[in-house]
């Protein structure tokens, strides 16, 4: 296994839209979890993660690097990105396809963690103006939403206890 110094850093979240990109069956089985918010590593990142949505969304069709890359092109030059915006986006593209495998195995067995440590931390990052307005309603109300979201996610969070029957022991 990859060892990372930050488990979800730049690196991994931009191995991780590379994915996205490259795998279909990565792409239809995590996209529905993920949000443009959880992206954290600059607005490259979060760009392309919209236009992987979009591409995707309209045709719902395997995606390839080379499809994105025409997009961003096309998009360029109708002038919905700049000529920054689409660099960075064709770097993180060109990044992911030097990732190691043991890399892209690393993105895979933990995509569920960093969606669901993505979305609670959202969720404190968003609950702390209330908590000092002491809305404590609020907070809760933000803090299990985001709890129930990670619990439904693909993966439980160590819970799987609570699946199991239970049995009488006398």
């Amino acid at each position: 296994m990859v060892e990372t110094t930050l488990p979800f850093d730049s690196r991994f979240q931009g191995g991780l839209l590379y994915l996205l990109a490259s795998d279909y069956d990565f792409l239809r089985n995590v996209l529905p979890e993920f949000h443009s918010k959880y992206l954290d590593a600059g607005e490259a990142h979060i760009k392309l993660f919209k236009l992987i949505n979009a591409v995707w969304t309209k045709t719902k069709k395997p995606l390839t690097v080379n499809i994105l890359k025409n997009s961003i092109l096309a998009l360029k030059e109708k002038g919905v990105y700049s000529e920054g915006d689409s660099f960075g986006m064709n770097n993180i593209l060109d990044a992911g396809k030097l990732l190691a495998p043991s890399e892209y195995e690393y993105i895979k067995e933990n995509v569920y963690n960093f969606l669901k440590h993505q979305s609670m931390a959202l969720a404190f990052s968003e609950s702390l103006d209330f908590y000092e307005k002491k809305d404590y309603d609020t907070v809760y109300h933000l803090m299990s939403k985001a709890y129930k979201r990670t619990f439904g996610m693909e993966n439980s969070l160590g819970l799987d206890y609570m699946n199991e029957p239970i049995h009488d022991k006398y």
